[in-house]
């Protein structure tokens, strides 16, 4: 075990905190790829097993985990599953085959391991990988203390409609409020329906997350449903953490589509994300490396059409 990188420190809003990572693996050329993909403003440790994974974990302010699938002597989705119920705001992200991606389909698409990273992969895409997780970790460490400011206004009927329920309910809540007997217990019952409406929006916000229906089809999407949630009760702990999941799902999507090189796809993803609200700063992030791939295609391009014309 050794540290791989020198003293420098990436700030976020917490001026001591320094991005701490963990990668397991015998495989030297992964190895370096990593550790140019970090660069110095990081420290990356190198263990050689998930022991030594644990005892880092137990021992320091690790953030990150890139796990080598091929490194591992017990079955990686047992291994994550432990240490993200141990470290719940670990940052998990996994090196291996297409097979092995295949086995973690489940804790991927959970969002229990957050990225998984194609073996070999190349300097720039593991770069875009390492930046997605330390960004990742920051905004946890974030959310974990600075309450969620607001929600981004649109324009849905379904917010609308609830508008209109919640008018209807509080209109007859001041009505009935000091009357008779009969009219408490109705009030009772009004105020019980409401709580029953808000649990079963959640309940089906919840239902369209995991059937991953983030933004269609209209009226039955998580985000739409999510926002009405948090719209009834801007400070149920559910509705904001729902939010935040699709928020954070929807960035993933633009940046596997990045990752894949699928350019189009990534700048219309990227744009649904800016849409729903998601972290300006990621938006920012994902932008510029949009730009930078459709920079070196441009070129790409332009060195092709020299060579087709004859020219050096």
């Amino acid at each position: 075990m050794a540290l791989a990188t020198d003293d420098d420190t990436l700030q976020f809003s917490f001026a001591s905190d320094i991005v701490e990572l963990v990668v397991l693996t015998r495989d030297e050329v992964f190895l370096q790829t990593m550790r140019e993909a970090v660069g110095a403003a990081r420290r990356l440790w190198h263990v050689l097993s998930a022991e030594k994974v644990s005892d880092l974990l137990v021992a320091g302010e690790v953030g990150i985990v890139v796990l080598d699938v091929a490194t591992m002597s017990q079955a990686a989705n047992v291994f994550v599953a432990q240490i993200k119920r141990q470290f719940p705001e670990l940052v998990v992200v996994v090196a291996g085959s297409r097979d092995a991606e295949l086995a973690l389909a489940g804790l991927i698409s959970a969002g229990t391991v957050y990225r998984f990273i194609h073996k070999p992969v190349s300097p720039g895409r593991a770069r875009l990988f390492a930046e997605a997780a330390v960004r990742k970790y920051g905004e946890q460490r974030l959310r974990s203390v600075v309450p969620e400011r607001h929600v981004p206004r649109r324009n849905y009927l379904g917010l609308g409609a609830a508008a209109v329920v919640l008018a209807v309910i509080g209109g007859m809540v001041w009505t009935l409020r000091g009357g008779s007997p009969q009219q408490s217990a109705a009030l009772a019952s009004v105020e019980a329906g409401g709580t029953s409406l808000h649990a079963a929006l959640l309940s089906r916000a919840a239902a369209a997350l995991a059937a991953d229906r983030l933004t269609a089809p209209a009226g039955d999407n998580a985000l739409e449903l999510y926002l009405q949630a948090s719209a009834q009760s801007p400070a149920d702990p559910l509705a904001r953490a729902g939010l935040a999941d699709v928020r954070d799902r929807l960035l993933a999507r633009a940046e596997n589509a990045l990752l894949a090189e699928r350019l189009n796809e990534a700048e219309a993803a990227i744009e649904t994300a800016r849409w729903a609200g998601a972290e300006s700063g990621r938006i920012a992030f994902l932008r510029a490396q949009l730009a930078k791939l459709k920079d070196q295609v441009r070129s790409a391009q332009a060195a092709a059409r020299s060579r087709a014309a004859g020219k050096p």
